[in-house]
């Protein structure tokens, strides 16, 4: 009986080894699985961080050229302006020209 008892004692703690061994091995697994999602979680971050920065200078690049054909388009608007004014001026004074050759022929 002592020796049966014995033997199921020696049984058990065998198994109890196992099993922790097993469960040992699964932790191990389970922490390097984390480990590597960590990783690839961490990597994401800055790709996302990188995206963003790359965002912001994009959205500031756009904005000073935006601010540059503002400029430009006010520097023609008021070039326009002056040759319209000019326009005017040389039109009238062709007709000025026309009209005094007109007076000077008769």
């Amino acid at each position: 009986n002592f020796w049966q008892l014995r033997e199921k004692v020696v049984e058990l703690e065998t198994n109890l080894a196992d099993r922790a061994q097993q469960y040992g091995q699964e932790i191990s697994d389970l922490q390097s699985r984390l480990a590597k999602l960590q990783s690839q979680l961490e990597h994401s971050e800055a790709l996302r961080l990188n995206a963003e920065y790359q965002l912001t200078v994009s959205q500031q690049e756009i904005t000073r050229l935006n601010e540059a054909v503002d400029e430009k388009s006010s520097e023609l608007q008021s070039h326009n302006s002056a040759s319209q004014g000019m326009i005017s001026k040389l039109s009238e004074r062709y007709q000025e020209w026309q009209h005094t050759m007109a007076v000077v022929q008769r």
